[in-house]
């Protein structure tokens, strides 16, 4: 029972903490991604005292509460590593690209400042803050290394 509860936290699957072990031990199938070399025997079959270790939708949730990126990579089997690499570039340029944006803003706010241009667009800006309440330039997914 306990390996059983090991599983369903490990799994984060909504479905197996409604349902009984027997139950799932006959009707459940777990891909065998999720599992090390050493958690197979004889026929590809699984250790009785396997527990599922790779993965995880953990290092997603963490990456979130981080307010960072997260992608799966092998670099044993090269799964995700080129997009990984691309991503990273990706978010340098990006966020190199929004420094010059903001220095741009800042070289320009410096020229209009105190005229009534300049509390005009300040004004604006604020206002349109308020409405939307959230930086359009961040991404709300973790997953997607093309935005930052």
């Amino acid at each position: 029972m306990d390996l059983f509860n090991q599983w369903v936290k490990l799994c984060q699957n909504k479905r197996l903490f409604e349902t009984t072990p027997e139950k799932v031990f006959k009707n459940c199938r777990v891909c065998s991604k999720h599992f090390a070399e050493k958690d197979f025997i004889a026929n590809r079959r699984l250790n009785r005292q396997a527990y599922p270790t790779k993965l995880l939708p953990e290092g997603k949730a963490l990456a979130l509460s981080r307010d960072c990126k997260f992608i799966e990579t092998s670099s044993g089997i090269q799964h995700n590593v080129d997009e990984l690499l691309v991503g990273i570039l990706k978010q340098i340029r990006l966020r190199e690209f929004r420094e010059k944006k903001k220095s741009g803003l800042k070289r320009e706010n410096h020229k209009l400042h105190g005229s009534k241009t300049s509390l005009s667009l300040n004004i604006a800006r604020e206002i349109l803050q308020k409405i939307c309440m959230n930086d359009i330039s961040k991404s709300k997914s973790c997953e997607n290394l093309h935005v930052l």
